[in-house]
């Protein structure tokens, strides 16, 4: 498949919840390296649990990376911007 294809398919698949947390993963960049998890379930006034399936989902389309390491948190990859 190609690059587009699979960008198309990832944000016709998105709901507006996905994109407000890239919302809130963008703009805390500015400050964090890396977004804890924490700041996003209160920035997004989302549970956890509701947070961390919207994660797996962008992560699952790679728009978002998680590094690994002790620090839970997520980035925007060059799909996500």
């Amino acid at each position: 498949m190609s690059f587009f294809y699979t960008l198309r398919t990832a944000f016709l698949n998105l709901d507006e919840d996905h994109f407000k947390i890239l919302r809130i993963i963008e703009r805390n960049l500015k400050k964090y390296e890396v977004v804890p998890l924490e700041i996003i379930e209160k920035q997004s006034k989302l549970d956890k649990q509701s947070v961390d399936k919207l994660i797996r989902k962008l992560n699952f389309y790679k728009l978002v990376w998680f590094p690994k390491g002790r620090e839970k948190g997520c980035l925007l990859n060059y799909n996500g911007l």
